[in-house]
């Protein structure tokens, strides 16, 4: 007979054995599909970290040949980090190709459903929104942008006059 661990297993025809040697075959391929799989995902996550940390590393080289004091630079990798989560976790409008190739009234529909949820929580949006829809979707369009801040970040100074006044919304 033929053994497998301590089992012996005798095959009485051939039909058995085809289809014993048919099973084993196929659970190699599927093992060997899950390894593969798995050795796939792994380089994929290795490559990824790479390319985050040789960002990192360009920064840190930046900050040291400039000069730039510890805790300044301390806050500047920090921020760094930070975007660089936000970016894995939310994809940057501009990193989206597709975007870039659509009509401009669909994509003003886009903009309206992303920045209107922000802007409709103020009365006077709201009350803009109600007279001109077509305005509010032309505002959430061409004069909304997203200011990522770090945490500490100065946004306003005292006696500070813009040269282009703004309005900002602030979420988490």
């Amino acid at each position: 007979g033929t053994f497998c661990g301590d089992t012996v297993f005798d095959f009485e025809t051939s039909v058995e054995r085809i289809f014993s040697s048919g099973v084993l075959f196929l659970a190699f391929v599927i093992s060997s599909s899950v390894v593969g799989g798995i050795t796939m995902s792994m380089t994929r996550l290795q490559i990824i970290n790479g390319e985050r940390s040789s960002r990192l590393a360009v920064l840190r080289r930046f900050l040291m040949d400039n000069g730039i004091s510890r805790p300044l630079a301390v806050r500047v990798q920090r921020n760094a980090q930070h975007a660089m989560i936000e970016e894995k976790s939310k994809a940057p409008e501009s990193s989206v190709e597709l975007l870039k190739v659509i009509s401009e009234p669909v994509l003003m529909e886009v903009h309206f459903e992303i920045h209107a949820q922000t802007l409709l929580r103020h009365p006077f949006m709201a009350g803009y929104l109600d007279i001109n829809p077509a305005g509010m979707r032309k505002v959430c369009h061409t004069a909304v942008s997203l200011l990522p801040l770090h945490n500490k970040d100065v946004v306003f100074s005292d006696l500070e006059v813009p040269n282009i006044p703004r309005m900002y919304f602030v979420t988490s």
